[in-house]
């Protein structure tokens, strides 16, 4: 507790500035490289079209991830996965197509029953 107090003493005082980035570079780099290669094939391919390559993708991907407004989004992310070491767990080893499939169907199951029911 006195670390917290000493340390937004020295942000009060202009000897620090806060950081409330989530992701270093090199995490946003590293969630990039596992994204594009667990990614389906034509979905990495239509990315790497629309993006003008895949170093433009990467430096978009960055730049969009590295922002204010996605890391404040991402402190909320990780909050819900219950801390970034567990996020980062999740995007390190995603489920399998099987899974995926699996979870939509449960979805679509879920909405089809508040559709008929008349609940939102």
């Amino acid at each position: 507790m006195e670390r917290l107090i000493a340390r937004i003493d020295d942000i009060l005082k202009g000897d620090k500035k806060m950081d409330f980035a989530v992701f270093s570079k090199s995490e946003i780099e590293e969630m990039f490289q596992t994204i594009m290669g667990h990614m389906p094939d034509e979905m990495r391919q239509m990315a790497i079209e629309e993006s003008g390559g895949v170093e433009q993708w990467r430096k978009h991907y960055i730049e969009a991830l590295s922002s204010e407004k996605m890391q404040k989004g991402y402190a909320k992310v990780v909050e819900w996965y219950g801390g970034k070491d567990e996020y980062l767990s999740v995007v390190k080893n995603p489920v399998s197509k099987e899974v995926a499939e699996s979870y939509n169907k449960r979805i679509e199951a879920i909405e089809a029953f508040y559709e008929r029911s008349g609940e939102h």
